[in-house]
């Protein structure tokens, strides 16, 4: 019985050895599961916690650069609208510098150029060019050398082609010819474009008998090419101030039978307008043959009859 009773109990301490092993197992898995289960929860906790800690952080840096692409695609756009509106912007600015600087010339008497005339003579010219040319061409310097035989000769220059934006200059040279020429009768001339400038400083002036005595027109360019439809803007430009010439005013036109600026018909289409439209005391001599520029095949070849009638024209002004 004594060996049955010492396995009994040997078994016994193997079995509670055993249970203890594993209860210690378990423990420590407990253990385990319970620092998990903290860690977990720790993790869990801290989470939330630190989304609400600062929960406008990740909305202003979302919103930041929200803002900030915003941005660059606002600088983007605002630097294509500027490229796109950079030619306009500059022809806004050379619109205004043109007007600032045609009211800047019409302020200041413009740089008369002095030709003297035959001694003694009563008259001074004061001539203003055409579109096609400056004073030293030498279209103009032919015109200088016609009138001459006449009186003295005054130039000036445009500053450009545009002469609805310069009447005032030509009146303040009609007022500098003055100062230079005080006993002399002035009388105005214009070739092409030079004439519509003379016409609207005639008008500008006011009381233009008192001041100028007359005015001789070389070519008149009554039609703008290509021909617009009779009653247009365009069209009155040229015909309306003429209209506005005051009834004492004296006027010469010289125009040939090949200007197309009359149609090639001066008689009917410009001597029309002056027998039923214009006040002023006005005569149309026409040359036959005679282009815009008054030469035939390209040569001045009715120079000694344009002559003729220029000084008919101021020996009636000095009558």
């Amino acid at each position: 019985m004594a060996p049955k009773r010492k396995r009994s109990q040997a078994r016994q301490q193997q079995d509670a050895s055993t249970e203890a092993s594993l209860g210690s197992q378990g423990s420590r898995r407990s253990s385990r599961r319970v620092a998990a289960a903290a860690t977990a929860a720790a993790a869990a906790a801290a989470e939330p916690a630190h989304n609400t800690a600062n929960p406008s952080h990740s909305v202003v840096d979302h919103a930041s650069k929200q803002g900030t692409e915003g941005r660059k695609r606002n600088d983007q756009g605002s630097a294509s609208d500027v490229t796109a509106t950079a030619p306009a912007k500059q022809k806004q600015k050379q619109k205004r510098a043109r007007k600032s600087g045609s009211a800047s010339q019409a302020s200041c008497p413009p740089t008369l150029i002095r030709h003297n005339g035959p001694p003694g003579c009563p008259f001074v010219f004061l001539l203003a060019h055409g579109a096609g040319g400056k004073s030293e061409s030498s279209n103009m310097q032919r015109w200088v050398a016609l009138l001459q035989h006449v009186g003295a000769v005054c130039q000036f220059d445009y500053p450009s082609n545009r002469i609805d934006s310069y009447t005032g200059l030509h009146a303040a040279a009609v007022t500098a010819c003055h100062v230079e020429y005080p006993t002399h009768t002035l009388v105005l001339c214009g070739v092409s474009m030079g004439c519509r400038g003379s016409v609207a400083a005639i008008n500008e002036l006011g009381g233009a008998e008192r001041t100028v005595a007359g005015a001789i027109f070389f070519g008149y360019p009554l039609i703008p090419l290509p021909h617009p439809a009779v009653g247009t803007e365009q069209a009155s430009k040229r015909y309306g101030p003429l209209m506005e010439l005051s009834p004492s005013a004296r006027i010469l036109f010289i125009s040939g039978t090949k200007d197309p600026f009359v149609a090639k018909n001066p008689q009917g289409v410009l001597g029309g307008l002056l027998k039923k439209k214009v006040k002023a005391r006005a005569k149309l001599v026409v040359i036959d043959g005679a282009d815009h520029g008054l030469k035939q095949s390209g040569k001045p070849k009715h120079d000694e009859a344009i002559l003729q009638h220029v000084q008919d024209f101021c020996q009636m002004l000095a009558g």
